[in-house]
């Protein structure tokens, strides 16, 4: 079996020393050494490394530089899978952005981080390696994953657009309202029944296009989370969405700093989507009082996938509204 591993640093890809991390050109080769010694593995390993960074650094720049290293791979007629180290940081961001640019793919690519760096006993940097390749072995379809095992748990399988957001003090990693896609059980891989991955799904770049993506400018998209007494910022002349995060139960504080801020957008076309909801459950009243205001529900989003897909449509010219509502890469629960 032939396995490309793209290495782009990241804790997965780092040393300690003297207390202080940093990427470390060096792992790259250990790495391999060492999970071969340990898992007693025969596999050939293709290795490429488009850039070294730590993850928080994470640019529209390294992401097209990833984008089209997995392109290049994927000329080659012998991978039978993608194997991605990415540090944690903004490992939901990555996974997101490759969702959508290769949800047509049809071999599997898989992300692997690392809660601390490999010389540390802690380090689940091998083991989540270990399950990506064994999801590789196991599963004969394509799409974006990410192999995480959390401490204390055992190891899932994950979409790539359905990650929610880093926990404070934690390198667990977790899918939105638990929406995992399959996890390993003594090495055998058992999929969640709750969702059936053979759905019909959207696509919005075919292989041979050209994707672009850069820096957007100040406020381009506009991203919002509530807080008790937040005040509302007039969108500029160059909004071109606005994402608005809510709390648990979908709603929102609606005054009238709020309604002063939906109708600026309104008069300058600004769609505001509004995450949080879940279909067939009952909602709060001012759920319908913001849906009033023009306020669009986005159901089942991770707002960080969300986020990804209205970038993606803003760089490459595509008709946000009409994105936000296809299902690409099992992005909606």
């Amino acid at each position: 079996m032939s396995i490309y591993v793209i290495f782009t640093g990241g804790t997965i890809g780092s040393s300690n020393n003297d207390n202080v991390i940093n990427t470390d050109s060096s792992i790259q080769e250990y790495f391999i050494s060492i999970y071969k010694e340990k898992y007693l593995c025969e596999h050939n390993f293709k290795c490429m490394n488009p850039y070294t960074i730590l993850s928080e650094n994470l640019g529209a720049h390294h992401l097209r530089l990833l984008i089209n290293a997995i392109k290049e791979v994927l000329s080659n007629k012998d991978v039978e899978g993608i194997i991605v180290n990415h540090g944690t940081d903004t490992l939901q961001y990555t996974s997101a952005i490759l969702s959508y640019v290769f949800s047509a793919i049809n071999i599997p690519i898989l992300l692997v981080s690392s809660n601390y760096v490999l010389s540390d006993l802690r380090s689940n940097g091998l083991i989540n390696f270990h399950f990506a390749i064994k999801f590789i072995e196991q599963f004969n379809f394509g799409g974006v994953f990410v192999s995480y095992k959390n401490e204390n748990d055992i190891p899932y399988i994950h979409f790539g657009t359905r990650l929610s957001a880093p926990l404070l003090f934690s390198a667990d990693i977790s899918s939105v309202n638990d929406s995992w896609f399959a996890r390993f059980e003594k090495d055998v891989l058992k999929y969640n029944d709750a969702y059936n991955y053979f759905t019909a799904q959207n696509h919005l770049f075919d292989f041979n296009d050209d994707i672009n993506l850069y820096k957007l400018s100040d406020g381009e998209i506009l991203w919002i989370r509530p807080y008790p007494e937040m005040s509302y910022t007039c969108p500029s002349d160059n909004t071109k969405a606005v994402l608005h995060e809510s709390f648990h139960s979908g709603s929102i504080a609606v005054n009238d700093d709020m309604r002063r801020f939906a109708n600026e957008c309104c008069k300058k076309n600004i769609p505001i989507y509004i995450t949080g909801l879940e279909k067939n459950e009952a909602v709060y009243d001012n759920v319908n009082e913001y849906k009033k205001l023009g306020f669009v529900p986005v159901y089942g989003y991770s707002p960080i996938a969300l986020y990804c897909k209205i970038w993606l449509s803003i760089c490459n010219d595509l008709d946000i509204s009409e994105v936000v509502k296809k299902l690409v890469a099992f992005d909606m629960i």
